[in-house]
């Protein structure tokens, strides 16, 4: 039996979570999000030669975009960062007021299992910490090598790879709110040995976002093998601590981590002189987008458009606007500063292999 991807209901708890956190604390915000660019980065430019050219590139699950940011101001490189939440993707502007920045990618709010992109369009999709909210990833999978150009490639990171060493006695939260054993054991390395599952994806879970922290590492190689014809990828094994140093020398990918990877579609790279805002088509009909008057992106085939509100192209099939996006709220469409905040993948270190 086929496993619903992602329900309607989480998709409503996406778009309210980011509605929430959109009023978090702006300088741990900053913070976070610098920290975040800096770790995806590093691992881009240590797979930069077998990645080749990024645009157009496409970020799905970007928040309020700042990685999309650092893929234009870092790498010169062009294109979209999409969220299912308008909101946290408003925040970008905070972000180039902030860090100075000159370049900006185009920002659609849009879903990732119907991406408003032609077929063979882009040439790099990312994605970040955001694969392990989807019960069938392979969906996922499908709908990025359907926009990818032939020989473009799919780079995810941050990805939970399933614990092996673990009694896996309960749930635990994010270190903030830890009582004062756990986090003690936390920082020796031990608490990992403990746990259920990783760390403070219950409190995600009180929102009502499912999580999917079930693939092993031989799961993302078979689901990878499945859909791209050549990867090169890294395993970031946790390290807090004596415990998890010695368990990483001992135990190796048993204790688990995160995964980051770059997938590469079968076939030779062809020259593509589309504009960037050609590559767009309608999310109900697949017909061509264009431009109008006042940036109002619109289908000629079926009548569909999309405004530009608050420097965000509202792009999500028009069932689905109209049940995410019901009216005007009375905070004013997310009237915080900055988008919701990520937890990383501190403490790991990585190793690299290729597919």
């Amino acid at each position: 039996m086929m496993i619903e991807a992602q329900s309607a209901a989480v998709r409503r708890a996406q778009v309210e979570f980011h509605n929430f956190a959109s009023l978090g604390e702006p300088e741990r915000a900053l913070r976070v999000y610098a920290e975040e660019n800096a770790r995806r980065g590093t691992f881009l430019r240590r797979h930069l030669e077998f990645a080749g050219e990024l645009s157009p590139f496409l970020e799905i699950g970007a928040n309020a975009g700042h990685s999309a940011y650092m893929l234009a101001n870092d790498f010169g490189a062009e294109g979209f960062a999409s969220d299912l939440s308008a909101d946290s993707l408003r925040h970008g502007v905070a972000l180039v007021e902030a860090w100075g920045l000159e370049r900006e990618p185009v920002r659609i709010a849009a879903d990732a299992l119907h991406l408003p992109f032609a077929d063979n369009s882009l040439r790099c999709v990312t994605a970040f910490q955001m694969l392990s909210q989807f019960m069938n990833i392979e969906s996922v999978f499908l709908e990025v090598k359907r926009v990818l150009m032939p020989g473009g490639v799919f780079v995810f990171a941050e990805e939970p790879v399933r614990r092996q060493l673990s009694l896996r006695l309960y749930r635990c939260p994010y270190p903030e709110t830890m009582k004062p054993w756990e986090r003690k054991l936390h920082k020796w390395g031990l608490l990992g040995y403990l746990v259920q599952d990783v760390i403070g994806a219950e409190q995600e879970e009180s929102f009502g976002i499912r999580q999917n922290h079930t693939m092993m590492l031989a799961d993302w190689q078979e689901l990878v093998g499945r859909h791209f014809a050549s990867w090169e990828y890294q395993l970031f094994i946790p390290e807090r601590g004596w415990g998890e140093w010695l368990g990483k020398r001992l135990a190796g990918w048993r204790l688990g981590g995160t995964l980051g990877a770059v997938c590469k579609k079968a076939g030779a790279a062809t020259t593509d002189v589309r504009g960037l805002w050609e590559r767009l088509q309608c999310p109900d009909c697949g017909q061509g987008l264009r431009r109008g008057r006042g940036a109002t992106l619109g289908c000629a085939g079926c009548g569909y458009e999309a405004a530009l509100e608050g420097g965000v192209y509202n792009l999500l099939r028009t069932t689905d606007r109209e049940e995410l996006y019901p009216g005007d709220r009375d905070d004013g469409g997310g009237g915080g500063v900055w988008g919701g905040v990520g937890t990383g993948g501190g403490g790991c270190r990585g190793t690299s292999f290729a597919g």
